[in-house]
């Protein structure tokens, strides 16, 4: 790294570094919060290290201190500047090294990182240098699979991070155009679903589309039509679900419909709960009894039990 030294020390303007500029970018999907209170407390202690781009100047290091000081209005902020000499491989395995120092890159971190490494170094020096460090193996489906969801659009590696998304879920955006990704994931946020729901809704529809040969606007439009008017969010999130379900699986829809038809015929109790077998893989039920002490538990138990002797 011979250009180690020539590094310059300046003072400027922290609006002056090129933000946009995603070259040596290492994502730490957390708030700002903290950082801003010690930058409006102390200052900048530790110099942010910039990189000399033709009339700009990019962020290598301390991106996240950057962006701290502009939202807090400071004038300028004491930088370390890097020539232009210094390869674009350099830059990011410094930005590399530097922020696993700060411990393991959490999911949605460490897919975006392999992804990175992938377009930037051959194979051997992964596997010699970085994938150790990062407890990865040196080949297999895994590096494929973190190289496909590192490349996915900004804002899926956000919901990612947030657990909104699963891996699951990225998996199958991976293989969907721009624009489907995002109208499954306007989708997913307007019915305000979690993780797994999100995952399952997903599923559905990328299954259906293939299956039935039509676009995914097809499909969630045909499942939208399902919905009833006027539903609450609750309503209307099962509402898709079981619009897709019914769509993908006709036939398990009129078997928990039946279900539903008898269970509600026998009335049981509130502190009874009957749900079938997954996917009715089997003709019975599972029961549940919510005793309200042990002496109510025993007495149940004692009946069953005179039930299955009798």
């Amino acid at each position: 790294m011979r250009w180690l030294p020539n590094v310059q020390a300046a003072s400027l303007a922290p609006t002056s570094i090129d933000l946009a500029d995603l070259r040596y970018y290492v994502p730490h999907y957390t708030p700002l919060d903290g950082l801003r209170a010690s930058v409006r407390q102390v200052g900048v202690l530790n110099p942010p290290v910039v990189q000399r781009r033709g009339d700009s100047l990019v962020p290598v290091l301390g991106r996240r201190r950057i962006e701290a000081a502009i939202e807090l209005g400071l004038p300028s902020i004491d930088v370390r500047i890097i020539p232009e000499a210094m390869l674009e491989q350099d830059g990011f395995a410094l930005a590399f090294w530097d922020n696993l120092g700060c411990g393991r890159f959490a999911p949605a971190t460490l897919a975006y990182v392999v992804g990175r490494l992938c377009d930037l170094f051959k194979r051997e020096e992964m596997v010699q240098v970085f994938f150790p460090a990062l407890d990865l193996p040196a080949y297999g489906p895994k590096i494929e699979r973190l190289r496909k969801i590192g490349l996915l659009d900004a804002y899926l590696l956000e919901a990612y991070a947030a657990g909104r998304l699963q891996e699951k879920t990225m998996i199958l955006m991976t293989a969907l155009s721009p624009g489907d990704r995002r109208r499954i994931f306007d989708l997913v946020q307007e019915f305000g679903l979690n993780g797994s729901k999100a995952a399952e809704v997903t599923a559905a529809i990328v299954d259906l589309s293939v299956s039935t040969a039509a676009s995914v606007e097809a499909v969630i439009h045909q499942a939208e039509v399902n919905i009833p008017i006027g539903a609450g969010p609750h309503e209307r999130a099962e509402g898709l679900r079981m619009a897709l379900l019914k769509m993908r699986c006709p036939e398990l829809v009129a078997d928990k419909e039946l279900f539903e038809s008898r269970l509600q015929e026998l009335s049981p109790p509130p502190e009874v709960t009957a749900r079938p077998y997954q996917s009715f893989e089997k003709p019975g039920c599972v029961i549940e009894y919510r005793a309200s002490s042990m002496e109510e538990a025993e007495r149940v138990i004692e009946s069953l039990n005179t039930l299955e002797t009798g």
